[in-house]
């Protein structure tokens, strides 16, 4: 059982890194069990170290010899992939939300804009405690004035679902836009504004 990165490598090759990347697996490592003074008790009294994974770490090379796989982006080459995040950060009356309005209506027509490239339509799901009721109005009529298609609006309509949370935060919050995910089945969930949500429990 190897003791350290080293021996790991040494006992398990380069090419089982490799295929730990392509099929996760961990390589497990000894862990001495310190008593109060620093002594491996567990060797000693005749009990088993404990044991702890490695993860996986391939080289630059290996990882250049896999395949790219574009079903991972949603936005762009990278720009946003599945299970991947993007912080917008502006000052206030700024136009964060009305950029996420009119973006998450492209993105649900599956409609290229700006420097953004949407390869397919996805589904938005955006938990809001910010804007009013108004507000939302007026941005949702941008539609008119976006110049989307018959057949790309009722893909707006279709794909795009503004939750309005003000009385909850936390892990409480967090659950009650799981719960409306669960059926909306969004592709992307945006939340604004992130400190809405955040009470410290978090």
């Amino acid at each position: 059982m190897p003791k350290d990165v080293s021996d790991a490598v040494r006992q398990h090759g380069r090419p089982a890194v490799r295929r730990a990347l392509e099929n996760p697996k961990i390589i497990p490592r000894a862990v001495p069990n310190d008593g109060p003074n620093g002594a491996d008790n567990g060797s000693e009294a005749g009990g088993n170290a404990q044991e702890s994974p490695l993860r996986p770490m391939p080289s630059w090379i290996d990882y250049g010899n896999l395949e790219v796989d574009p079903k991972q982006y949603l936005v762009g080459e990278g720009f946003l992939e599945i299970g991947s995040f993007i912080m917008l950060i502006g000052q206030s009356y700024a136009g964060k939300s009305t950029l996420v309005a009119q973006l998450s209506m492209n993105m649900a027509a599956g409609r290229s804009w700006l420097f953004f490239r949407i390869a397919r339509p996805l589904r938005i799901l955006i938990a809001q405690a910010e804007d009013t009721e108004n507000k939302r109005r007026k941005m949702g009529k941008m539609y008119r004035r976006m110049g989307l298609t018959k057949e790309e609006i009722k893909l707006a309509a279709a794909n795009t679902a503004v939750l309005t949370i003000r009385d909850l935060q936390d892990a409480q919050a967090i659950a009650e836009i799981e719960r409306h995910a669960a059926v909306f089945k969004p592709d992307i969930i945006v939340i604004n504004p992130m400190t809405s949500y955040l009470g410290g429990g978090v």
